[in-house]
């Protein structure tokens, strides 16, 4: 399971959200794709301030709830990977 860190913890100068997503498992899974590429990726918690709704994947949060954030220099290489899944249909249409 993806590690869930405070936003505060995240260094902006250094690392970027590369992907908002409102479905914790779906987040986890991009992570782990990315991780297994070689990119130091992680799941941080945004805002949970919105309201929350149940789907057939699990708890799901409005307003982007999660974000994926990558090293700065691993950005444009996590991108492409994100797109081709998208591409592929494997991220649903929440993304």
């Amino acid at each position: 399971m993806a590690e869930i860190i405070e936003p505060m913890k995240v260094n902006m100068d250094e690392e970027k959200v590369i992907l908002e997503i409102d479905i914790r498992p779906l987040g986890e899974m991009i992570v782990e794709i990315l991780q297994n590429e070689g990119i130091e990726a992680r799941l941080v918690a945004q805002n949970f301030l919105g309201s929350a709704y149940l789907t057939d994947g699990g708890l799901a949060y409005k307003n982007g709830a999660f974000g994926i954030v990558v090293p700065s220099d691993e950005e444009s290489r996590a991108r492409e990977i994100i797109e081709q899944l998208k591409e592929a249909g494997e991220l649903g249409e929440d993304s």
